[in-house]
């Protein structure tokens, strides 16, 4: 692991955690920023769910397949510059995306942005890593989080209320060009985030990429992997689906079903703060994982098997992001700890590619499901996932990731 030569300086961790947090939150903010848009989209360019679940797809796909080759150039190049790359081209592309009118030039702006997201994780955590003190790289991590975690819960709210006012193309426009606001604040500010990246490309220079990349075959990161993508899949369903799949099933309003989605994202970012707590102050990381994911696999099932009152269905949506949010930085912590020394950011990028595997390729399942009237599936299909979530922390001979 990086050592931290800051230790202790907690101004300076803030500033940190300030800058990159700001990032996570738009990469977030951008993965939902469509879902709450869909019926009106659905509208105007002529397609079904089906298709819209392909945009999702699009961005997921590449964000997936370059989350390893980013994760790559952190570690050769420095984070610093990675990063600000990958947001100026996320940005740019939901800017552009509100401009064009066609559905097909939209999927290969987004296959593009996907491009720029796959930057976040292995930049940010390699930043963190080498800036803040291991006494509180968990809390950390947690706050980290919760920047993201925050970027979902604004997303809907924010893309409804733009939506609603100056139409949906003109929301993403809005919100594509606060991300290029952002990219010119880290151009003048990120000279303070640590770049342990840059330093490690000398030691590296005569280091095989094989060689690099032959801890990723390792037990614990293969796990990881598998994890990482289950999880995804299971939250992905109702991250961009749970609305739509509400009003099929119940007769929800569509203010009502999303605030539902509401519940759920800010009882998740509020929990991960709780979880940094527990990930500083517990040895069994992989407990809080297991307990977490029977948690959401029983609420998703009592939401799609019973009638239940409205009310009671926001409280269940709201229970499910309470239990996972918890888990998300002991999950980190554990990843870390598997890195080995100037590693980080190619491991996260590593399992971060499982996780955005999962989240990439469930919207189109999802939307099959929906479009073929099965909305209760989008409910079931995410207990499911979970359940495998839960059985891949078995698997391990340690009982552990």
């Amino acid at each position: 692991m990086a050592t931290v030569t800051t230790a202790g300086n907690l101004g300076y961790e803030a500033r940190i955690l300030g800058l990159v947090s700001g990032g996570h939150f738009l990469s977030h903010f951008y993965y939902l920023a469509l879902p709450p848009l869909f019926p009106l989209m659905k509208a105007e360019l002529g397609v079904n769910y089906t298709e819209l679940g392909l945009l999702l797809t699009c961005y997921g796909i590449t964000s997936s397949t370059m989350q390893t080759p980013a994760g790559l150039l952190v570690d050769r190049l420095g984070a610093r510059r990675v990063l600000i790359a990958g947001l100026f081209i996320n940005a740019l592309c939901v800017t552009l995306a509100g401009l064009t009118p066609s559905y097909w030039a939209m999927a290969g702006l987004f296959l593009l942005a996907g491009v720029g997201n796959a930057v976040f994780h292995p930049a940010d955590y390699a930043i963190l890593s080498a800036s803040v003190a291991e006494t509180r790289i968990g809390r950390a991590f947690s706050l980290h989080s919760f920047g993201g975690n925050m970027g979902f819960v604004a997303a809907p709210v924010v893309m409804l209320f733009l939506s609603a006012h100056f139409g949906w193309r003109t929301a993403l426009t809005v919100v594509g060009g606060t991300g290029l606001a952002l990219t010119v604040m880290l151009l003048l500010y990120g000279g303070m985030l640590r770049d342990e990246g840059a330093k490690q490309a000398r030691k590296k220079k005569d280091v095989s990429l094989k060689e690099q990349l032959k801890f990723l075959k390792s037990r614990p990161m293969v796990l990881f992997f598998i994890f990482f993508a289950l999880s995804s899949a299971s939250g992905g369903g109702l991250q961009s689906f749970s609305v739509s799949a509400l009003v099929d099933i119940y007769g929800m309003p569509l203010e009502t079903a999303n605030m539902a989605l509401t519940a759920y994202l800010v009882l998740t970012a509020g929990s991960v703060l709780v979880g940094g707590w527990l990930a500083d102050h517990t040895k069994r990381q992989d407990l809080i994982l297991v307990n977490a994911f029977c948690g959401t696999a029983i609420g998703t099932l009592l939401i799609a098997a019973l009638t239940l009152p409205y009310w009671v269905i926001i409280a269940l949506m709201g229970s499910i992001g309470l239990v996972r949010g918890a888990l998300n930085p002991a999950r980190d912590v554990l990843v870390r700890q598997a890195a080995p020394p100037g590693s980080v950011g190619t491991a996260f990028a590593f399992v971060s590619t499982g996780f955005m595997f999962g989240q990439g390729l469930t919207p189109v399942l999802f939307g099959w499901l929906l479009d073929m009237g099965d909305a209760k599936f989008v409910f079931y299909s995410s207990a499911a996932f979970a359940v495998l979530a839960v059985l891949t922390v078995f698997f391990s001979k340690e009982r552990t990731l």
